[in-house]
């Protein structure tokens, strides 16, 4: 306590000297309240120079380095929870924008699986109705190859229709000309009846034979006809259902194909609907990416910031902590150099300057004393010698005790000159020595200075690290905001574009659920379509199959029957010939016959003039008569 005192002692000394201390250092360059704690100083060596207690004094000196101590570490420890505070404001608002970043990412991720998923189940759509447009389409193709196979077919049944007509073109146009040529030859018969020729009987008898046969080749050949008229009326009659068929066949293609245009041109809207919503989903994903790639790339430069900011306020602890047992370090190394070089060199001089300064001190105060006394003995001897000549034995007694104590105290303060004397020459060689020790102290300061310095250029430059740093953040966090906006006008963006994927997605499905109900319906037309057709097609083979039965056994019935006729043609012809004979025969024997007639006839023409003349010249005379 006393080499503490001691150490204050000196350094106000040296305060009152003209030089700053180690500590009033600090507290200049630490503190703002370094001035009241010199005032302090300055009044308690004020106090000590007016000679209050040296105990007042050292209370008051102990209180004054407690409260400059104190309050440098208060200060400290201000400054390092202040900056401590800050490191940890800094850090607890980057893990919140990570933290918000996080979610924003993952609320992103949601967003991107559900827009997929959407996606998807679009495209699983399109798929179905693509393999719905694919199989309706090769149902029309179906329809159309059995469309063109039953147009060949009709056209194959037109071709042997047309055929069939035509050969009953033939055979009618030979039954009329054998109708005619019998009619003709009942014309010659009649008239050969009418001329009742001499042959008529053998005539008749041929005639009446070919007429026969001649009958029942056309009651024959009715019947046929009537059949082959009935076969026609029946086949046209297919014919016209065949057209019906076909035209509604083609109507219905015709329906189908408008249905697969409005189909395909539906398909295509959709596509042309959904292709913005493709882009926009690309778009997005590019976006997700660049969004993802400047996540991670801020994630990184947060980390290294992170990472920076953690080296730094480790590099600062490390400094602060370096610095600060640099300063404990250089506390201690100079107490103790103070201590050892005071205790190695001058302890006993600082004691005994110390208690020369104490005996100045009192010498002072006993020179005042002894002042005092020689002038109070000095009044009282004069007193004594005028006022007092008759005073008792005993008080001159006291006076000269008082005075041989006066003499003592002279000789002992003659003692302690010499000694004072010696003292001061102990203290003038302390002094020297205390001067190298304070030029050395003065050298610790102005080394400190300089270590001071260098730590309050690394702490400025700490400092705008730490700016740089707070920009930097501040920058981040900017970032994190256009981000944030980015993301949520992207969601808003994403809200929109669901909802409209949704009425979209909604007015598919009612499009679909129609389609669903026609493509139904016309399944099921075209089913039953089918089972028609197939049921017309089984009845149409059978029919054409009975018609070509038919109409090999009437071309085989008509190549006999041709073959029959050709025979008894020939045999008309024959007998034809042999009436044109006879016939010629006849009308040589009928136009002499005529001519033996004319000659009757103009004879009995003459015959009747001549009776007509022979009456007129009769009746005259009977009327006369």
């Amino acid at each position: 306590m006393e080499k503490l005192l001691e150490r204050n002692f000196f350094e106000l000394k040296h305060v009152e000297d003209g030089g700053d201390s180690t500590s009033c250092a600090k507290q200049q360059e630490q503190m703002p309240n370094s001035k009241l704690h010199d005032q302090e100083a300055t009044e308690a060596v004020k106090k000590l120079d007016e000679g209050q207690p040296w105990s007042d004094l050292e209370e008051q000196l102990q209180q004054a380095f407690q409260e400059k101590h104190e309050h440098s570490q208060e200060q400290q420890k201000k400054d390092q929870k202040q900056l401590e505070g800050e490191l940890q404001r800094l850090k607890d608002q980057l893990d919140g924008k990570q933290r918000e970043f996080e979610k924003m990412t993952k609320r992103y991720n949601a967003l991107e699986s559900a827009f997929e998923a959407t996606l998807l189940k679009k495209n699983a759509r399109i798929c179905e109705l693509k393999g719905s447009l694919d199989l309706a389409q090769d149902r029309c193709d179906e329809v159309e190859q059995e469309n063109e196979r039953e147009l060949e077919d009709i056209k194959q049944l037109k071709t042997k229709i047309l055929t069939m007509e035509h050969a009953n073109e033939m055979l009618m146009t030979h039954f009329e000309a054998a109708r005619l040529e019998l009619s003709s030859i009942n014309d010659l018969l009649l008239l050969n009846e009418n001329q009742q020729l001499p042959d008529r009987h053998l005539s008749q008898q041929v005639m009446q034979r070919s007429l026969e046969s001649l009958q029942a080749m056309t009651e024959y050949f009715e019947p046929l006809q009537q059949q082959l008229l009935e076969e026609r009326n029946k086949e046209l009659g297919k014919l016209t259902v065949l057209k019906e068929d076909k035209s509604r066949l083609a109507q219905r293609l015709a329906n189908m194909q408008k249905e697969l245009a409005l189909k395909a041109s539906n398909y295509a809207t959709l596509e042309e609907q959904i292709q913005p919503l493709i882009d926009e989903r690309d778009a997005l994903r590019e976006q997700l990416q660049k969004s993802d790639k400047s996540r991670k790339r801020v994630q990184l430069e947060l980390q290294r910031e992170q990472e920076n900011s953690e080296r730094l306020i480790e590099r600062l602890h490390r400094e602060n902590h370096r610095l600060e047992l640099e300063l404990q370090s250089l506390q201690r190394s100079g107490t103790e150099k103070e201590e050892a070089e005071v205790s190695a060199n001058c302890s006993n001089c600082v004691e005994k300057l110390n208690e020369i300064r104490k005996l100045q001190k009192i010498n002072k105060r006993q020179r005042k004393l002894l002042k005092e006394f020689k002038g109070k003995a000095e009044q009282l001897k004069a007193y004594t010698q005028a006022k007092c000549p008759t005073q008792s034995a005993q008080q001159c007694s006291e006076q000269l005790e008082q005075q041989k104590y006066c003499e003592r105290m002279a000789e002992q303060e003659n003692i302690f000159h010499a000694q004072l004397q010696q003292a001061e020459e102990k203290y003038q060689r302390l002094q020297s020595g205390y001067e190298e020790v304070c030029g050395e102290i003065v050298q610790l300061k102005q080394t400190i200075v300089r270590d001071r310095e260098k730590i309050a250029k690394v702490v400025c430059a700490k400092n705008s690290e730490l700016n740089a740093l707070m920009s930097k953040c501040r920058s981040r966090e900017q970032c994190i905001d256009e981000l944030k906006r980015g993301f949520d006008e992207a969601y808003t963006n994403i809200g929109s574009e669901r909802q409209s994927m949704k009425r979209v997605m909604a007015q598919w499905e009612a499009s679909m659920v129609d389609i669903k109900q026609v493509e139904k319906h016309w399944q099921q037309q075209m089913s039953a379509m089918q089972r028609r057709h197939d049921q017309a097609m089984d009845t149409m083979n059978q029919r054409y199959q009975n018609a070509i039965q038919k109409a090999n056994n009437c071309k085989l019935y008509a190549e006999d029957k041709a073959t029959e006729y050709q025979a008894s043609l020939a045999e008309m012809k024959a007998t034809m010939d042999s009436l044109n004979e006879r016939y010629q025969t006849a009308m040589q024997t009928a136009n002499n016959y005529k001519l033996f007639s004319d000659d009757k006839a103009t004879e009995y023409q003459a015959s009747l003039g001549k009776m007509k003349a022979t009456m007129k010249h009769r009746q005259p005379r009977e009327q006369r008569q």
